[in-house]
């Protein structure tokens, strides 16, 4: 059996060259989409102040419109949602506004790429 992984350590930085590329990659293939969402280091902040929080996760999502988003929720130390009515990964069950914490409203690109 494997040592467990320390949420707060997982992901870390890349070589310039090579994010350039995967970003051209995936903009040459979607040219139509969505290529990234922006957020600010307050909503980001907040996640992570939530108590227990170790890292946080980003969900794909589409709202009302249609139109493709991401969903941000805090985790703990094993890598679970902290929002109480939430059953798994992957399964947001509830529309109870009283059992955590989730995020969206971020800048998109295009329109929004800085």
């Amino acid at each position: 059996m494997s040592e467990k992984e320390d949420v707060k350590k997982i992901g870390k930085t890349m070589n310039k060259g090579q994010a350039k590329k995967w970003v051209k990659d995936y903009q040459d293939k979607h040219s139509d989409g969505t290529y990234g969402w922006l957020y600010g280091c307050d909503i980001l902040c907040k996640l992570l102040e939530t108590p227990g929080a170790e890292g946080i996760w980003f969900y794909k999502g589409i709202n009302e419109e249609g139109n493709e988003r991401l969903v941000l929720y805090p985790a703990d130390a094993n890598g679970k949602i902290l929002d109480n009515n939430v059953k798994s990964l992957g399964a947001m069950a509830s529309d109870d506004e009283d059992g955590g914490l989730a995020a969206d409203w971020g800048k998109n690109c295009p329109p929004f790429c800085g």
